[in-house]
């Protein structure tokens, strides 16, 4: 009896040691891929405050582009003086997580596109896209270990 007792308590921590390397693994994931979201979303609220004309448009897209070099990459935008615009993006984030000197790196991507109509405030809206080839498979030194969406 005392045997299988000390069985369980040790299957009990190769458990526990090997659950909490895969939590590193999906915390820095999930990490990533909130990050990626927010940027999405504050990309989102730039260029719903810019949408009144397109030079604000054009600067807010500039604004987005460059707050993270070759993390934030438009992939393709269409705007004129009035109508339609649209602008897709690829936000590539890479986090850490861990503790005790075991961290994991992953990083994600997230493609979207933004439409809207110049000169109608409040137009701008975002939906997922389908992440096209060619893009970069890394974030750093940090492999791209997939795309990711805006939800779920």
């Amino acid at each position: 009896m005392r045997k299988s007792a000390l069985s369980a308590v040790l299957c009990g921590l190769v458990t526990l040691c090997c659950t909490a390397c895969a939590s590193s693994s999906e915390k820095a994931r999930a990490t990533s891929t909130e990050a990626a979201r927010a940027a999405a979303q504050n990309a989102l609220q730039q260029l719903r405050g810019a949408d009144k004309d397109r030079s604000s448009l054009e600067a807010a897209i500039e604004g987005i582009r460059t707050a993270q070099p070759g993390s934030n990459l438009v992939l393709r935008k269409t705007a004129a003086d009035r109508g339609r615009f649209g602008v897709d993006f690829a936000f590539l984030t890479s986090t850490e997580a861990g503790g005790g000197g075991d961290y994991t790196k992953v990083a994600v991507r997230l493609c979207v596109s933004y439409s809207g109509d110049v000169g109608v405030p409040g137009s701008v809206v975002v939906v997922d896209l389908a992440c096209p080839p060619g893009l970069p498979d890394k974030v750093g030194s940090v492999p791209i270990s997939g795309d990711v969406r805006l939800s779920g």
